[in-house]
């Protein structure tokens, strides 16, 4: 969320006015982050579902990137995207199991089992899920 928009669902649901590094900054530094933010909801649509995989996954990978550099960490970004992408990913290896494709698919289900598992441990749902995942299609 954009700074106003954030700082008024904290006053409104916690009762504070935040005043972290990212609801401080100003000027160009305030544009840019504003932008960032923008860009991520942008990136989060549910249309995105309807994304081809190599799509899919160039969006996500500039969605993370985004969100290191608003200091936000990974894991927030497993829920929204997670399920949809492995769905579009298991349709694209039907359709095209070739080594390099499967390579993508197998590098992305690794880095995201480990954001999973660093963030919630192996024990959490979605970390096994995701650990069958990459089993079944290694």
């Amino acid at each position: 969320m954009e700074r106003a928009r954030r700082r008024a669902q904290l006053l409104e649901e916690h009762g504070f006015e935040c005043r972290c590094a990212r609801c401080e900054l100003t000027g160009d530094e305030l544009a840019t982050s504003e932008a960032r933010q923008r860009a991520i909801g942008i990136l989060c649509r549910p249309e995105e579902s309807q994304l081809g995989t190599a799509e899919h996954l160039q969006r996500l990978n500039l969605r993370l990137r985004f969100m290191s550099q608003e200091g936000m960490p990974h894991l927030w970004a497993w829920k929204p995207v997670l399920f949809p992408l492995m769905t579009v990913s298991m349709e694209e290896l039907v359709r095209d199991s070739s080594t390099p494709n499967r390579r993508r698919v197998l590098d992305w289900a690794g880095r995201a089992w480990r954001v999973v598992r660093d963030g919630m441990g192996e024990d959490h749902p979605a970390a096994k899920y995701l650990s069958l995942f990459v089993e079944q299609i290694s």
